[in-house]
């Protein structure tokens, strides 16, 4: 839960300056970093599910409110490849597709 939370925060954040701002340059932060500089490892499953849950609530929230034109608009990152371009819809694909791969880790940790 921890590794998805770091996920969720970091491009999540990065999906709300790309609908906040007009084409940001956002500097990339690897969620692996990430989560150094918090105690999600510390904290106990079931904190840390409500806490994605809120968080993934409040991003699902600001995606519902896009027209075409907003799940088009555009950020440019920096710090990994050079000049790297993004979109709202390629960061939201990107979380859903992450997210898919650990499906089955959730549902052992949860015994089904």
């Amino acid at each position: 839960m921890a590794h998805l939370r770091a996920c969720a925060d970091v491009w999540g954040r990065s999906i709300e300056r790309m609908i906040k701002e007009d084409r940001p340059t956002i500097r990339y932060v690897s969620p692996r970093g990430w989560i150094k500089r918090t105690d999600y490892l510390d904290q106990d499953f079931r904190g840390s599910v409500h806490a994605f849950s809120e968080a993934r609530t409040a991003l699902l929230a600001m995606l519902r409110t896009l027209d075409s034109a907003g799940w088009r608009r555009r950020a440019t990152f920096t710090g990994t490849t050079s000049g790297r371009d993004a979109t709202v819809l390629s960061y939201a694909m990107r979380i859903a597709e992450h997210e898919v791969q650990h499906l089955d880790q959730l549902r052992r940790t949860l015994g089904e």
